[in-house]
């Protein structure tokens, strides 16, 4: 939930309008589960991690973004299953992508390495 601590002291911030996925939250996102990716972690954790950030930013928005809204209020907007279910869905789609790119990276880094202590050109 450091995302959430991240949005709460104006560290990350929302631009405004209509907001679908948090651009903040999804960089975070996608750094943490290219590392998982990276270091051959499971492709799940990084859509639970990825998953992590978007949370971080809703209970901000849910708690600390919604004034004048009573508590029952806040959890009803914080446990929102359409907002968590595209939440996943970006989360499942962008994680992997970056779960990827991450794996793709360590491979080719393992090869470029294996190639120079054999000499190959």
């Amino acid at each position: 939930m450091s995302t959430c601590l991240a949005y709460a002291v104006d560290l990350f911030t929302v631009a405004g309008g209509i907001l679908i996925i948090p651009g903040d939250a999804t960089v975070v996102g996608l750094v943490v589960a290219t590392g998982v990716g990276y270091r051959s972690g499971g492709l799940v954790f990084a859509w639970m991690l990825f998953f992590a950030a978007y949370l971080g930013f809703h209970a901000d928005w849910a708690f600390f973004g919604l004034s004048g809204r009573s508590l029952s209020g806040e959890l009803a907007f914080f446990f929102d299953p359409v907002s968590l279910a595209v939440f996943g869905t970006a989360a499942v789609l962008l994680g992997t992508l970056a779960y990827g790119a991450g794996s793709l990276t360590r491979r080719s880094l393992g090869r470029l390495r294996q190639s120079a202590t054999r000499g190959d050109p």
